[in-house]
């Protein structure tokens, strides 16, 4: 009964000055007992809060204060400890935490401190060791959970351009040189360079690339080499399920000053690194076959002394063994 008593006249004690909350014009003011001995004062239109917000504990300590509008959370936040120190500092707009947030271990001692919007933390956010005063950063990304960290991703390879660097081993086939019978075949290896950039991409199983490449040809009638050029698109298949290779396909016209053009095909695979940060760097492996289709009256025929012809009349083509290395940037 007395302890009862006792309990009675702390609470009329500690409720006067909370009846000095001002409250808009209409609202009336509420108050009541919560767990862990606190009181709490707030304004009510409606059965909605609506204004000033303030917890107190039993023995006239400050703990909280906020702003309500319209039954929720709308204003300045600020907690308080049993000293009277904030240790929280912040904002909420229309129920969720918004703005810069700044928790502290102790009077002036920043605990952590970043930004938050619309309920979830963005940007970057700095935290600080209690004992070592060490500072660590961390970035947030605008659409995570509250509370789930997400460092910044370097780009992946598929965003960028790609550029390719690599030995050909070519073969020709369908031209025919005297003193010998049947189609002949010849090997010849040299250096080709192209370049790669992706267009479209569909959740990493369909890349579409734009592509160029300048494809060095030695004849095979008196070994000079010539430059021919290919320009296409590549498409990078199930990339996502057979990460870190890919299978790709290449496809175009070929040109070259001694014919007209022709269509050509390429198959192959790609090693990739993991991501990089930003920056040129080296990227991963490549190996790749290719044909393109000549015509039976093409560069390759009549390629011996005296102006013989191809006894066998038939198609011709070059086909291409391609490896080497690429290199990714912006």
């Amino acid at each position: 009964m007395i302890r009862h008593l006792a309990r009675l006249l702390a609470l009329l004690f500690v409720s006067l000055p909370l009846h000095a909350l001002e409250c808009p014009t209409g609202a009336v003011l509420k108050q009541t007992e919560a767990a862990g001995n606190t009181l709490h004062s707030w304004c009510e239109v409606d059965g909605k809060r609506q204004g000033a917000y303030e917890v107190f504990a039993v023995n006239g300590g400050l703990q909280l204060q906020a702003e309500y509008k319209d039954g929720k959370l709308d204003g300045a936040f600020k907690r308080f400890d049993s000293l009277g120190a904030v240790q929280t500092d912040g904002h909420y707009s229309r129920g969720q935490m918004d703005g810069v947030w700044t928790r502290y271990w102790s009077k002036d001692r920043i605990r952590d401190q970043g930004r938050w919007e619309k309920g979830v933390p963005a940007g970057e956010w700095r935290f600080i060791d209690a004992k070592t005063a060490a500072e660590k950063k961390i970035s947030y990304g605008s659409n995570l959970s509250p509370l789930k960290s997400a460092p910044a991703k370097p780009k992946d390879l598929d965003d960028r351009w790609r550029y390719n660097v690599g030995f050909i081993h070519t073969e020709r086939y369908g031209f025919y040189k005297p003193g010998r019978s049947g189609d002949d075949a010849y090997t010849v290896d040299l250096i080709g360079l192209d370049v790669e950039r992706r267009v479209v991409q569909w959740k990493r199983y369909l890349r579409l690339d734009l592509t160029a490449r300048l494809l060095p040809e030695k004849l095979p009638d008196n070994e000079n080499v010539v430059l021919s050029a290919q320009a296409g698109i590549s498409l990078d298949i199930l990339r996502n399920l057979t990460n870190p290779v890919a299978f790709y396909m290449r496809m175009g016209p070929h040109f070259t000053d001694l014919d007209k053009s022709h269509f050509f095909i390429g198959l192959g695979l790609r090693y990739h690194l993991k991501r990089f940060s930003r920056g040129t760097h080296f990227s991963g492996f490549f190996a790749e076959i290719g044909h393109v289709d000549y015509e039976s009256e093409n560069q390759y025929q009549n390629t011996g002394p005296g102006g013989t012809t191809n006894n066998h009349g038939g198609d011709s083509g070059l086909d291409t063994f391609y490896t080497g290395v690429f290199w990714s940037a912006f």
